[in-house]
C-alpha cells in the first residue's frame, strides 16, 4: 500500500507529511530557562582564579554554541528564530558582543573589532552637512574687504609652503 495518491501527494494519514514523527534530532532545549541555565554555566565557565586575581577569559559565539550543544553556529541562531527562544537567543549574542566590546581599548582591539563588523557594528564616521541657506547683504566696502582679506590669507599660505 502506498503512503501517496494518485498525485504524488501524502495521504492525510501520514505523519510525514504533518511533521508529527519521532524520527529525527529532538530539540536541544525545552524551554527558554534550560537554555538560560546552561549559557550561564558557560559564561562562569570563562572566570578562572590564580595567585594574580580573577581572569575571565573572551566569550564566543561559537564557544557559546558549542558548550550549548549546537553544531554550528547557525544552528544556534536559528534557535532564536523559535519565538520562545527568540528573547534568550539574543540577549546571549548581547552578552558575547558585549564582551568583544570591553575588548576594544585593548591590546586585542583589532580582534574585537573583526568580531564587532560581523555581528553588524559598521566602521564609520557620519558627518552632518547642512545647508542653512544663510545670505548676507554686503556692501560694496565690505565685499572688497573680505576679498582682500581672502587674498591675503591665500598669500600667506603660499608663502608657507
Amino acid at each position: 500500500m502506498s503512503n501517496r495518491d494518485s498525485l504524488g501527494r501524502f495521504s492525510e494519514h501520514n505523519t510525514f507529511s504533518k511533521g508529527l514523527t519521532t524520527n529525527g534530532r529532538p530539540p536541544i532545549f525545552s524551554t527558554p530557562n534550560e537554555m538560560e541555565q546552561k549559557a550561564c554555566e558557560y559564561f562562569e565557565s570563562l572566570i578562572t582564579t590564580n595567585d594574580d586575581g580573577v581572569y575571565v577569559k573572551p566569550s564566543t559565539i561559537t564557544g557559546i554554541a558549542l558548550y550549548l550543544g549546537f553544531n554550528s553556529r547557525q544552528g544556534f541562531y536559528e534557535y532564536g528564530n523559535r519565538p520562545d527562544f527568540s528573547d534568550i537567543v539574543t540577549r546571549i549574542k548581547l552578552a558575547v558582543e558585549n564582551s568583544y566590546e570591553k575588548n576594544l581599548n585593548s591590546k586585542f582591539a583589532n580582534g574585537a573589532t573583526f568580531a564587532l563588523k560581523n555581528m553588524g557594528w559598521k566602521d564609520k564616521s557620519e558627518v552632518d552637512n547642512v545647508n542653512h541657506n544663510v545670505s548676507l547683504e554686503l556692501s560694496e566696502e565690505q565685499q572688497q574687504e573680505a576679498i582682500d582679506k581672502i587674498i591675503k590669507r591665500q598669500s600667506e599660505f603660499d608663502d608657507y609652503e
